[in-house]
């Protein structure tokens, strides 16, 4: 039994202590509440330790499959869109330089790597987009490597993984990748000079994507009808009505 160091019980490190002059009632309360987390602390750092075990998993499989798109991307386009990469990366004056490739595996354009990033382009996106449209995808590709998004986007899922139970987290990260888009929209109308052309073409990408990979980023990322609203500078009223949302879409495809 503790002894008494003037009238008081000397407390543990960690021990949760009622109040002293508490009614009975509320100290057996605490003490109830006490035992019972001191009991089901195992079970909820077990729990914790398993799911980041399975969303870690989930990562590294994200990070081997963007690896292997990285190596089977062989292909590179015609030196016509070589030219034209070029000339966008110096109107966005983007330091590195970025490797153009036809790949089988994506089905929308995306940007993989950091130090030697690489934009991948499917078939389907050579064939369904016009020109112009797809150079205004290319620059949204880009704007992502101007802005290290890369980088950022996998900071997120470390902490996604480890901090997975934390609504404020997931709120956080949703809200940037939202912003995330949103700039590199602004930076692509920036360069491309056509609202109209970039919302068809992201809404065309949308017909084609059916999936992302966790650890690239596509130009078809975040709320697509959000994006498109913001584009065309349609007031946000107009979002309440489903049949409305149709009809924009319809309008731009």
């Amino acid at each position: 039994r503790p002894r008494r160091l003037g009238g008081r019980v000397p407390r543990r490190p960690g021990q949760l202590q009622p109040l002293p002059n508490a009614p009975e009632p509320f100290r057996s309360r605490i003490d109830w509440s006490r035992r019972k987390l001191e009991s089901a602390l195992p079970w909820l750092v077990g729990g914790w330790l398993a799911v980041v075990s399975v969303l870690s998993i989930r990562l590294f499989a994200g990070w081997l499959w963007v690896r292997r798109l990285k190596r089977d991307a062989s292909e590179r386009l015609d030196h016509l869109w070589e030219e034209r990469l070029s000339r966008l990366v110096q109107e966005l004056k983007v330091s590195r330089p970025v490797r153009l490739f036809r790949s089988a595996l994506v089905e929308v354009p995306t940007v993989i790597g950091w130090l030697r990033p690489a934009i991948l382009v499917p078939a389907s996106a050579l064939i369904n987009l016009t020109p112009s449209q797809l150079e205004a995808i290319l620059g949204h590709e880009l704007a992502h490597i101007r802005r290290n998004d890369y980088l950022v986007n996998l900071l997120q899922k470390i902490v996604e993984t480890f901090l997975f139970y934390h609504p404020a987290v997931w709120w956080v990260t949703r809200e940037i990748s939202r912003e995330r888009e949103n700039c590199c929209d602004d930076l692509t109308v920036a360069v491309c000079g056509d609202r109209v052309a970039y919302a068809r073409a992201l809404a065309t990408l949308e017909e084609l994507r059916s999936s992302s990979l966790p650890l690239s980023l596509a130009a078809t990322g975040g709320p697509l009808l959000q994006r498109i609203r913001r584009l065309l500078e349609i007031p946000a009223e107009a979002n309440r009505s489903g049949w409305w949302l149709a009809g924009m879409m319809a309008s731009i495809t």
